[in-house]
């Protein structure tokens, strides 16, 4: 069974949903129901006219399919042939009237619904739709695959093709470093024979120009040899006799380094002693000023005791002399408190006696005013 492609099944699918919508336009129109004498306002003029149309259309179909069975029982070809052509003719105009019905009832919603309301729709309807949207939903699934598959099988092939493609680069990029290498190699050849071939003639004559020289050589050497062994004879001999001068010069100064030295030991012993001696009385005089260096300190800590306790009773007398002085403080504060007493005492008296005074005073002022009003009253009576 042949795959369909991604295009073929998307056609498909675009041509079955396009019939589903027709289908259920169309199965909604009940045609048996449809008449010239709807009103208008229920079903616009042009809609009823294609739709009575259609209607002819269908029935003059229906009709040929009828005669058409009849014709092949009596097996007239070319009746059958003239009956197949007016059926295809019809089919073809109920195909342009559906599409132009579709059109016109898209654009009128209003008369669809319209329409709808002049019966139900029948089990087979329902039927029909539901196997188209089987095939919508089964061809989709069936598309969805293939396009996955054909996916797949891009991406395998774009693989293959970029790993071919760099295997081919690497191919090439290795036949053009094998080239180049072969090409370095050919030439480090030629150069390395070249050099061989120079290196050759250069250790030839190197070789004959070590002979020459060696023999040149031999020839100074032993030349150089005899001269060096008369120098030698001579110098030796001039070693011999300042070897014997210098001897005798030794002996010379080994005498006269032992007279010194016993002289320097004769002195360093007299040394020796005089430094002991000055030592001993240095110690001596060290030890009476060390003795009387303790005595002088003996001497002060007793003084420093002393005077410890000179301080200690100098402290004591202090503090008693500090006792005495706030004592005799308080004896002042005290008689100065008695005197501010007695004088307080002695202004309160006295306010006392003023104000008794004023108080008799006031009394005999009373008393004399009283007289006088008791003479004046007398004298008015």
């Amino acid at each position: 069974m042949n795959r369909l492609t991604t295009t073929e099944a998307a056609r498909v699918i675009a041509v079955l949903r396009d019939t589903k919508e027709k289908v259920e336009i169309l199965l909604d129109i009940h045609l048996e129901q449809v008449t010239p004498e709807i009103p208008p306002e229920f079903v616009p003029e042009h809609i009823l006219s294609e739709l009575i149309k259609h209607k002819e259309l269908e029935t003059k179909y229906i009709e040929l399919i009828e005669e058409g069975k009849d014709i092949k029982q009596t097996q007239l070809r070319q009746k059958i042939k003239e009956n197949q052509q007016e059926q295809h003719d019809t089919a073809e105009k109920i195909k342009s009237s559906c599409q132009s019905l579709v059109r016109l009832l898209k654009a009128n919603p209003a008369t669809m619904e319209q329409l709808k309301l002049l019966g139900q729709r029948s089990d087979t309807a329902k039927s029909y739709i539901e196997v188209f949207e089987l095939l919508v939903k089964f061809s989709k699934i069936r598309l969805e695959t293939t396009v996955e598959e054909e996916l797949e099988k891009i991406k395998r092939m774009e693989v293959l093709a970029a790993r071919e493609s760099k295997v081919m680069t690497d191919k090439a990029s290795l036949k053009k470093e094998l080239e180049s290498e072969e090409k370095t190699r050919s030439k480090e050849v030629q150069m390395l024979r070249e050099n061989e071939q120079r290196l050759a003639a250069q250790i030839t004559k190197m070789k004959n120009e070590n002979r020459a020289f060696l023999n040149k050589c031999a020839t100074d050497f032993a030349a150089m040899n005899l001269e060096l062994e008369e120098r030698h004879k001579q110098r030796m001999a001039e070693l011999k006799q300042q070897n014997d001068a210098l001897t005798e010069e030794l002996e010379t100064l080994l005498r006269d380094n032992r007279m010194r030295e016993r002289e320097i030991r004769k002195t360093k012993q007299q040394t020796c002693q005089e430094i002991e001696n000055r030592i001993a009385g240095y110690d001596t005089g060290m030890n009476d000023k060390r003795n009387q260096h303790i005595r002088q300190e003996e001497k002060l800590e007793d003084e420093k005791n002393e005077i410890v306790n000179l301080e200690g009773k100098v402290r004591m007398l202090d503090k008693r002399h500090k006792v005495d002085e706030f004592q005799i403080k308080l004896q002042e504060k005290r008689l100065e408190n008695e005197r501010n007493e007695k004088a307080a005492r002695n202004r309160k008296i006295a306010i006392i006696q003023a104000l008794y005074r004023r108080r008799q005073a006031i009394k005999q002022i009373d008393i004399i005013k009283k007289q006088k009003q008791r003479k004046k009253k007398k004298k008015k009576k």
